[in-house]
C-alpha cells in the first residue's frame, strides 16, 4: 500500500467539529494517534457537527458559484457502526432542501456496505465534495452523524497545500 502525505491548512471558519476552532493557518500532517489537529477529539453524539458547544453551519459564500473542496475527518477513537454526512442545504437553518454531498461510513465489527471488510480505525479520512448536485448549488454545510456507533473526532473542510490535490 502506498501513502501520500496530505497536507492541509485549517482555517477556523471551516471547522465542522470540534471542542475549540484553532488558529487558522495553522497545517495539520497526519502524525500517529489522532491524525492532524492540535485540539483533542471530542466525542460526536448524534446529529450535527459542533464547534465551540454550538451546531455549526458553513455558509460556502454563493448560491451562484460551486465550492469544491475536502471534508477531513480526524479520528481519535470509533466503536459500532457510525456514518459521517457533508450535508448541503439552500438555507442556513437547513429547513429547506438538504443534500448528501459525502458519506464517509465508519464501522467496526460489522456493518459494511458493499462487501467492504475493513474496520475503521482512529486515524484521518477524507472525502472531496462538490457543493453543486443536479444542477443545484447548495450553499450551507454541515457534518451529520447517523448511526448509533460511538465515535470521538475533529472535522474541518481543508485547502489542500503542496503538490498534492485530491
Amino acid at each position: 500500500m502506498v501513502t501520500r502525505p496530505r497536507n492541509y491548512t485549517f482555517d477556523a471558519e471551516l471547522a465542522l467539529h470540534m471542542a475549540t476552532a484553532a488558529v487558522v493557518g495553522q497545517d495539520h500532517l497526519p502524525a500517529g494517534g489522532v491524525a492532524g489537529t492540535d485540539a483533542a477529539p471530542t466525542a460526536m453524539v448524534a446529529g450535527v457537527g459542533q464547534v465551540n458547544g454550538a451546531d455549526k453551519v458553513i455558509d460556502l459564500g454563493s448560491d451562484t458559484a460551486s465550492y469544491g473542496g475536502t471534508v477531513v475527518i480526524d479520528v481519535g477513537a470509533v466503536a459500532g457502526q457510525t456514518t459521517l454526512l457533508l450535508q448541503g442545504s439552500d438555507t442556513e437553518d437547513f429547513s429547506g432542501d438538504i443534500v448528501n454531498l459525502a458519506s464517509i461510513p465508519l464501522n467496526v465489527g460489522g456493518g459494511h456496505l458493499g462487501g467492504a471488510n475493513v474496520d475503521a480505525i482512529a486515524d484521518r479520512y477524507e472525502s472531496v465534495f462538490l457543493n453543486e448536485q443536479g444542477d443545484v448549488i447548495y450553499q450551507y454545510v454541515r457534518l451529520f452523524k447517523v448511526g448509533a456507533g460511538a465515535i470521538e473526532l475533529n472535522a474541518f473542510i481543508g485547502r489542500a497545500n503542496g503538490g498534492y490535490m485530491p
